[in-house]
């Protein structure tokens, strides 16, 4: 009888073991998907003014004249997408991100531009009534992506621009908001295309994105094979011969070592994702020109507190 309590005990921790790892592994998955992940419309409010993001209809206008351009240049083929392909339009909007545009990578759609995805130019590119058109480079800085790209007038903040170590704010915008966008592109480009071939290409951009954020995740993987070694010494130490020390008392503190790590591990998400960002912006309040200007401090660096309008927030 005296054996009955300890191994039901052992058994009842085994379970609780492995039920955290398989719960473990689910919080990875989640944490891909959803921790500090920033709601695209944030960032479009932060780049333009307006939380406002693309759809089909905008993408379409801009297609729309890009085909006019073309159809004077190269004649009536080039309408109706016909000289507009899925890798020109890709590498256009890319440009910001030296690293893609580099490696020829124009499946990284994920990475594309604010510019791509928000409805709204910013108020800076008007400057008299002239308004400042994107360049044959690509969206690389503040432009119109075209003439009737609708501009806001509220305030907004400069962003970091990409580099080869850096992606931007935008790697951690949400996926699922990304995915709406990235259709409405291809359907405006792709206009032959059924919906299962746009389904497909979605569903890839989507994995492909929450494998990317899922990568800062990893630390969340310390949980569940803690949880699982605690499982195995646990049920270790129900055979009679290793009942005792050492193996009746790794499996409870494993269990609880394992707990600790899985909150620890959302943490030092939340501080990745706090550092990519706020580590490329600069604390401009109180200071005026010639210091900064219009949101930006003198080496043009972005001003987390300081807005376009020179306003304090």
């Amino acid at each position: 009888q005296e054996a009955t309590g300890p191994t039901m005990i052992q058994r009842i921790e085994a379970v609780v073991c492995c039920v955290l790892m398989v719960v473990g592994v689910i919080c990875q998955l989640w944490a891909a998907a959803n921790v500090s992940n920033i709601p695209l419309g944030t960032i479009c409010e932060t780049y333009s003014g307006s939380p406002e993001v693309k759809d089909f209809d905008d993408f379409n206008k801009q297609f729309d004249w890009v085909d006019g351009l073309l159809q004077t240049v190269r004649g009536p083929g080039c309408a109706n997408r016909g000289c507009i392909t899925y890798e020109r339009a890709a590498s256009y909007f890319l440009a910001s991100f030296k690293s893609t545009k580099m490696n020829g990578q124009i499946d990284r759609m994920r990475y594309a531009s604010e510019g791509f995805y928000c409805k709204f130019a910013p108020h800076q590119v008007v400057e008299g009534n002239v308004s400042k058109l994107c360049g044959r480079g690509g969206t690389t800085g503040i432009c119109r992506l075209w003439p009737g790209q609708p501009v806001s007038r509220g305030a907004n903040w400069y962003l970091p621009v990409p580099t080869d170590s850096y992606a931007g704010p935008i790697f951690f915008a949400s996926c699922s908001d990304k995915l709406q966008v990235f259709l409405s592109f291809m359907r405006a480009i792709l206009i032959y295309w059924t919906e299962d071939d746009l389904a497909a290409a979605g569903e890839k951009f989507y994995l492909n994105c929450l494998a990317d954020e899922g990568g800062t995740a990893y630390i969340l993987s310390a949980g569940p094979v803690t949880a699982l070694i605690g499982a195995v010494l646990t049920l270790v130490a129900l055979h009679p011969r290793l009942a005792g020390p050492p193996f009746s008392d790794m499996g409870p503190n494993a269990l609880i070592l394992s707990v600790v790590l899985l909150l620890v591990g959302f943490w030092n998400i939340a501080d990745q994702a706090a550092a990519h960002i706020a580590g490329k912006f600069q604390m401009c309040a109180g200071a005026g020109p010639p210091l900064t200007a219009e949101g930006r401090w003198y080496d043009k660096t972005p001003c987390i507190d300081v807005d376009s309008f020179g306003n304090e927030n």
